[in-house]
């Protein structure tokens, strides 16, 4: 049996007849919404839960509300006297580092509403009388392993039930994204408005990570609300008593087909979660969870606490991870990256995040996490981006990496979904701070020489004659005159003019001239010998047979003809 007593006298002689006058201010106007006292409630039926074994069944926690009070339900492990001290004491809890709630003052908040909260569990039934002293009251009947507490309303509150009704129903579904025990939470409301919200336990997904589905279900309302995240988490110790304190966990937001991953999509409302949401903004479209040590309140976090720094440090390094599941899942595409810290001017030296964006950037060099052309995944230094599809085309990686680099590496473009105006702030910040080269065809054509042209097989030729086709500005500048392009029958490269700046160099016909003229094999098609008839390559008419063969007979320096 608890000695309610004992615990009573105690508590008086601790803090004194005054607790009494000055209770409410210490103890329940800490949060800016007092509605806040639900995370509280709920974080300590995750706490009562944990203490369960692993295949206890019983993982819903209930919130029924009418007029005049406020009863919650759970099945977590039942109250025994550690916890009735604790409930009643100011600052002592038998929580440690590794519980939720870990300042012995978050029950507290529930005296924004009542004067005088009562607990029945097990064979513990009491009520609290002026915030520190336990008085017995007489049993109620409760199901199996139940926990009921009771919150009267106080008399002079005429908005709590309008508040709480409310607070419940903006619950949401990210709610049990992180817990771990509680499964679903059900309310109503004086009969006449009810809902709920589940969370499917955690199911593998690849090697790292895990699928939550998570479901709000407003039975006042038409429809049902779904999310689906893939979490990726990290074992958290304390490293004095080397007992685990939580995870650090990323969570984004997936669309799927039945069981597959097909898409990460922004997720909004980002603010760090601590469990529960804080107000802590983070500035990143995936979701950071972890214990971090909280203002009193716990709607905020304590950002010099080397404990929480450490903790960003630690979710930097759990975002590496997470970028290689999600390449392993298929989702490492230009919209899931995107949604990275990326902004430089959101994550400077000075951000609480800082840390984050730097593992980022690190892990794109690094790794090959950038999606590349056509297949597969490719490190920052060794990629390019193409300005224009047909670039992509036209040079393959081999081709790419001699052009720009003689084969000293392997070279390879970057999916063709990145570009300044689809991604612009990937786009942005692959040229600006990944340091990636943007390529366009002014860059690769005026590369072009002998050595390389001449490797490369008729059939490319072709195709780069019809790429030059649709690049009228390129061809307009005199260098690209005197660029080796044009393949002769041996297939050597010349230039379209000669020094002179004269066209000497035909069209193949049908029969022989004793003219150089262009490969047969490099202009079969229409594209690629319009081309060459754009820049002047023709076939030879008989001006050009006499300009060529005949008047060369007559010059003074030609032999007498007989």
């Amino acid at each position: 049996m608890i000695n309610y007593k004992a615990i009573s006298e105690k508590n008086e002689s601790d803090y004194g007849k005054k607790i009494a006058r000055t209770g409410r201010m210490l103890l329940s106007n800490r949060y800016a919404d007092r509605s806040q006292f639900i995370y509280e409630l709920l974080q300590n039926a995750e706490d009562a839960l944990k203490r369960r074994p692993p295949n206890w069944k019983k993982r819903t926690v209930r919130f029924e509300l009418t007029k005049v009070q406020l009863t919650i339900s759970h099945f977590g492990d039942k109250f025994n006297e550690d916890d009735v001290r604790g409930i009643c004491g100011i600052g002592e809890s038998r929580k440690d580092i590794t519980s939720i709630g870990r300042f012995g003052i978050g029950f507290k908040s529930v005296y924004a509403y009542t004067d005088s909260p009562i607990v029945h569990s097990g064979s513990s039934h009491f009520k609290i009388d002026r915030y520190v002293h336990p008085v017995e009251v007489a049993p109620i009947e409760l199901a199996d392993e139940e926990t009921r507490i009771i919150l009267p309303f106080s008399d002079d509150d005429d908005s709590a039930f309008e508040e709480i009704l409310k607070a419940l129903k903006r619950l949401g579904t990210r709610t049990l994204l992180f817990l771990r025990q509680i499964e679903a939470i059900e309310w109503s409301a004086s009969s006449t408005e009810e809902g709920a919200y589940w969370r499917s336990p955690r199911k593998q997904l690849g090697r790292e990570a895990e699928r939550v589905t998570v479901l709000d279900n407003n039975l006042s309302r038409d429809g049902a609300k779904f999310e689906n995240w893939i979490v990726f988490s990290k074992c958290v110790t304390d490293s004095d008593s080397g007992k685990e304190v939580g995870f650090v966990e990323l969570a984004f937001l997936a669309e799927f087909e039945s069981d597959t991953p097909i898409r990460i999509i922004p997720a909004t409302d980002t603010e760090l979660v601590v469990y529960f949401p804080t107000i802590v903004s983070t500035d990143i479209h995936f979701l950071i969870q972890g214990p971090y040590q909280t203002t009193p309140s716990r709607d905020n976090i304590m950002r010099n606490e080397q404990w929480n720094r450490d903790l960003v440090d630690r979710t930097a390094q759990l975002l590496v991870v997470a970028l290689k599941g999600l390449r392993e899942l298929g989702l490492l595409d230009p919209k899931a990256l995107q949604l990275l810290p990326i902004e430089i001017e959101k994550f400077g030296n000075d951000k609480l995040f800082h840390p984050i964006f730097e593992a980022t950037r690190n892990a794109l060099q690094q790794y090959r996490l950038l999606p590349a052309h056509k297949n597969g995944y490719v490190k920052a230094k060794h990629t390019m981006l193409a300005r224009g599809g047909e670039l992509r085309t036209l040079l393959d990686s081999n081709q790419l990496s001699d052009l720009f680099y003689k084969s000293k590496k392997n070279i390879q473009w970057l999916d063709g979904r990145i570009t300044e105006n689809r991604t612009p702030t990937l786009h942005h910040y692959l040229i600006h701070v990944l340091n990636v080269e943007e390529v366009t065809p002014d860059d690769v054509v005026f590369l072009f020489d002998e050595s390389f042209l001449e490797k490369q097989p008729d059939n490319w030729i072709e195709q780069l004659y019809i790429f030059l086709s649709k690049q009228p500005a390129l061809r307009k500048k005199y260098k690209f005159r005197t660029l080796p392009l044009l393949r002769l029958e041996d297939g050597s490269h010349v230039s379209i003019e000669d020094d002179d700046g004269e066209v000497r160099v035909y069209l193949p016909s049908h029969k022989k001239t004793g003219f150089r003229t262009v490969c047969k094999e490099v202009c079969r098609s229409e594209e690629a010998r319009e081309f060459l008839e754009q820049v002047g390559v023709l076939e030879p008419d008989l001006v050009d047979d006499i300009i060529f063969h005949v008047l060369p007979k007559y010059t003074p320096e030609a032999r007498p003809v007989n």
